[in-house]
């Protein structure tokens, strides 16, 4: 964000692509959950799994997959990194909202999980995580 005079400028261009890997982050993680949970499904796995542990356990793949494509986009700083971080993090609520919570029929339930919290900790550390690891300014 530039400042100019009273006006404050946004860099739109490089928010819409992060916003566009946010949405691949989200593809791959939830892709990546699903085969997961339907592994242990088929394997029949007398416990079933709440889905706050299910988020928790995909918290993981979540901060991997936010590495991985944080690798792929090379921020230059850790302000794009945390940028980055925070729109892949929204991106992920706002897909959750409109593709699981019908399921829920509350935003409170989801809200009230907490594995949700330590799932989106995993979306948005992939970034910084990758910026410390670089030692990037």
């Amino acid at each position: 964000m530039h400042i100019k005079g009273l006006v404050i400028v946004f860099p739109v261009k490089s928010i819409l692509k992060d916003f566009l890997y946010g949405v691949a982050v989200f593809a791959v993680a939830a892709f990546l959950a699903v085969t997961i949970y339907a592994a242990l499904f088929l394997l029949e796995i007398d416990e079933k799994a709440t889905v706050s542990q299910i988020y928790i356990m995909c918290s993981a793949l979540s901060l991997s997959v936010s590495f991985f494509f944080s690798w792929i986009s090379k921020p230059r700083s850790k302000a794009e990194a945390g940028r980055k971080g925070l729109v892949w993090m929204v991106t992920s609520v706002l897909l959750l909202s409109a593709l699981v919570l019908p399921g829920f029929r509350s935003f409170t339930v989801l809200l009230g999980i907490p594995g949700f919290y330590v799932y989106m900790f995993g979306v948005f550390m992939g970034p910084v995580l990758y910026a410390l690891i670089k030692h990037l300014k």
